[in-house]
């Protein structure tokens, strides 16, 4: 493989995991503050909506960033971010069986 491939595969799995860790905070967050005021299912369900949102946003502007900034190939690239998910979603079933 060549570098730029390796960076476009490396950016790729950078912006999955960029995009769980944002979940993540996601989900501390609305832990701490479900506790404390006791959401009701309407905020509840906006919080969620809000954060697909936020992660489609984040998730587009970083690809776009990576395609065009950087010029960075796209299929590889893309490659890299779907390898990442699956990674990531593989992890979190291997994680929680244990």
């Amino acid at each position: 493989l060549k570098m730029v491939s390796i960076m476009a595969l490396s950016y790729g799995v950078a912006v999955a995991l960029i995009n769980w860790l944002w979940l993540q905070w996601r989900k501390l967050r609305a832990e701490k503050r479900g506790r404390r005021d006791g959401e009701d299912a309407d905020r509840e369900l906006a919080t969620i909506y809000m954060t697909a949102l936020e992660r489609l946003v984040l998730v587009t502007a970083l690809l776009f960033f990576g395609m065009v900034s950087i010029a960075l190939d796209p299929l590889q690239l893309l490659i890299g971010f779907i390898v990442g998910q699956i990674g990531l979603i593989i992890g979190i079933v291997v994680l929680n069986r244990v």
